[in-house]
C-alpha cells in the first residue's frame, strides 16, 4: 500500500539563552554570537512543505536510508530496507536481521513509480546511495559467506535493475562502514568505517577507503584516536585532502565529539576534540562557501538532568576553532543526523527527537535553518503517524531539502475493532485486537532555504576555543 500526504509541519522555537546581541542585530553587525541554547516548545503552528510520500505494507516493516536523485533530477530514488512479518502474527515484531533491499522511485509530485525489492546474501545496514557512472551504487554492510564483516556495493541502472555487486574486505578484520560520499573531483568513493579487530589494527579502529567506481581499493588509512573511535563522516576538500567528525572515548570513558583533518594520502594534519557535557558525537559534516569553515552537527548530553540536545556547530577548517555553535534540547531527546550547506552559505539539519521511556510526547523531526553567521532562522517540527525517525538529508535537483527515513503506522486487520485514540488523536495500539503497527518507509521533500547574501566578510573563528 502507498499513502501520499499533502501535510502542514510544525514551527515553533524559543530562545532560551542568547549570548550578546539579539540575532537580528548580530546578523546586520557582523558580530556573532558564540553560543545560543535553543528550547524547542512544542510545535504550534504550521509551516509547507512540497510534499511527503509513505510507502508501505502491514505485513512488512520498510525503512528508507538514503535518496538519490536519477535521470536529470526528474525522479527521485529511495534506498533502504524490507523486513518481512509473520503474517500468522499480524501484532508480532520484524524479523530481527533478515531484511532485502528496497528500491522506491517517485516522481516530481511524490507519487511512487515502481518498485523493487532485491535479495542480497547477509545483507546488513544500509549506508548510503551516490550517483555512478552508470545510474547509482548503494554502499551497506554485509556478512560474507564465512561471516565476516564486509562492505557490500551495488551498481544500479536508474530504472533500479542491478549491474553490478561488490565487497570491500579488510585483509585481517571485519569492516563496517558508517558514511559513504563521492568526490566529485575523479568520481571515486570515499568510505568512513571501522575495523572490528584484527591482527594488526585495534579494536573498532576508524579507517578510511578510497574506491574507484568498480569497488577497487585505492587506499586505505587507519586511525587510532582515543580508546575506541569511529569516523562518522567524511568530507571532502576542494584542493584536495578532506575533513572527518566523528567521536571517541577518553581514558576515563567519556565519549567526546572531534573533527580532523585530513592531507591528499589521509595523513592526519590535524585534530580538534570537543568535550561537550557527560557525552558528546558528532555524525555528519559539509564544507562551507570560501572552504574556511566546516558545519557539524551531533549531540550532547547534559552533565546534569535533562534530556540530549541537538546540536550544530561551525568550526575553522584551518586548525577546528569553533566559530558559533547551537543546542537545541526540549520535551524529546534530539540528535542531530545530517545537515546541508547551500551555496549562500545556509546550514540546515535535521534533528530526529526520540520520546523518553514513559513519556508521551509525540517523536518527530526538527529541520533547523542557520544563517552563515549563526542567526537561527526556523526550526520546523515534522509529524507522521505515531513516530517518525529520519537518517538522511539530501538536496534535490532545485535546492529542495528531502528527508528520508520511517513512520510508524496503525493498520486495521481482520474485523473492525475498537480503535480507542488518545487525548493527541492518535490510535492506541494497544486498543483492540484488530490493530498492527508497522515501519514504513517515510520521505518528505521541504522547500529549499532561502536565499541569503551575508553582507559580512569571510566566515571567520574570532577566537581560538573548542
Amino acid at each position: 500500500m502507498v499513502m501520499i500526504n499533502r501535510f502542514f509541519a510544525h514551527s515553533f522555537i524559543f530562545f532560551a539563552v542568547i549570548f550578546g546581541a539579539s540575532q537580528g542585530t548580530a546578523q546586520e553587525s557582523c558580530n556573532i554570537d558564540y553560543e545560543v541554547r535553543v528550547d524547542l516548545r512544542k510545535p504550534e503552528f504550521g509551516a509547507y512543505n512540497i510534499y511527503d510520500t509513505i510507502y508501505g505494507r502491514w505485513d512488512q516493516d520498510e525503512i528508507f536510508k538514503a535518496v538519490v536523485p536519477i535521470e536529470g533530477g526528474q525522479t527521485l530514488m529511495a534506498v533502504g530496507e524490507v523486513y518481512q512479518r509473520d503474517k500468522s502474527q499480524p501484532k508480532s515484531k520484524a524479523m530481527a536481521g533478515a531484511h532485502d533491499l528496497l528500491l522506491v522511485q517517485t516522481g516530481r509530485n511524490g507519487r511512487v513509480l515502481l518498485d523493487q525489492i532485491h535479495h542480497v546474501e547477509g545483507l546488513g545496514a544500509v549506508v548510503d546511495a551516490l550517483p555512478h557512472e552508470r545510474g547509482f551504487a548503494v554502499f551497506a554492510n554485509q556478512r560474507n559467506e564465512a561471516g565476516r564483516a564486509v562492505v557490500w556495493m551495488g551498481v544500479f541502472d536508474p530504472r533500479g535493475f542491478m549491474l553490478d555487486q561488490q565487497q570491500v574486505a579488510d585483509s585481517d578484520a571485519g569492516l563496517e562502514v558508517f558514511n559513504v560520499v563521492r568526490d566529485s573531483s575523479d568520481g571515486t568513493y570515499l568510505l568512513a568505517a571501522s575495523s572490528l579487530g584484527g591482527v594488526s589494527v585495534t579494536k573498532a579502529s576508524a579507517v578510511l577507503y578510497r574506491i574507484d567506481q568498480a569497488g577497487k581499493v585505492i587506499s586505505r588509512a587507519a586511525f587510532v584516536m582515543g580508546a575506541e573511535n569511529r569516523i562518522s563522516g567524511i568530507v571532502p576538500l576542494e584542493k584536495g585532502g578532506a575533513m572527518a567528525v566523528g567521536y571517541s572515548y577518553d581514558a576515563a570513558g567519556r565519549k567526546n565529539g572531534w573533527v580532523a583533518r585530513l592531507n591528499k594520502k589521509f595523513g592526519l594534519v590535524w585534530q580538534q576534540v570537543y568535550p561537550r557535557g557527560a557525552a558528546a558525537e558528532l555524525a555528519s559534516g559539509r564544507v562551507m562557501p570560501g572552504g574556511q569553515a566546516l558545519a557539524v552537527t551531533g549531540a550532547a548530553v547534559p552533565i546534569s538532568e535533562g534530556r540530549k540536545a541537538g546540536w550544530v556547530m561551525a568550526v575553522s577548517t584551518d586548525n577546528g576553532a569553533v566559530i558559533w555553535q547551537r543546542f537545541f534540547s526540549g520535551a524529546l531527546n534530539f540528535s542531530g543526523r545530517d545537515l546541508l550547506v547551500s551555496p549562500d552559505g545556509v546550514v540546515s539539519a535535521i534533528l530526529d527527537g526520540d520520546a523518553a521511556q514513559g513519556s508521551d510526547e509525540i517523536p518527530h523531526i526538527r529541520l533547523v535553518t542557520i544563517r552563515p553567521r549563526g542567526a537561527i532562522f526556523s526550526a520546523e517540527a515534522f509529524y507522521n503517524g505515531a513516530a517518525v525517525d529520519a537518517f538522511r538529508l539530501a538536496s534535490g535537483p532545485k535546492g529542495e531539502r528531502i528527508l528520508v527515513g520511517t513512520t510508524l503506522v496503525p493498520h486495521q486487520i481482520g474485523k473492525p475493532g475498537s480503535l480507542e485514540k488518545s487525548k493527541d488523536g492518535l490510535v492506541n495500539p494497544e486498543a483492540g485486537a484488530d490493530l498492527s503497527m508497522s515501519q514504513q518507509g517515510w520521505m518528505l521533500v521541504a522547500p529549499s532555504a532561502e536565499g541569503y547574501k551575508d553582507p559580512c566578510a569571510p566566515l571567520r573563528a574570532e577566537r581560538s576555543q573548542n
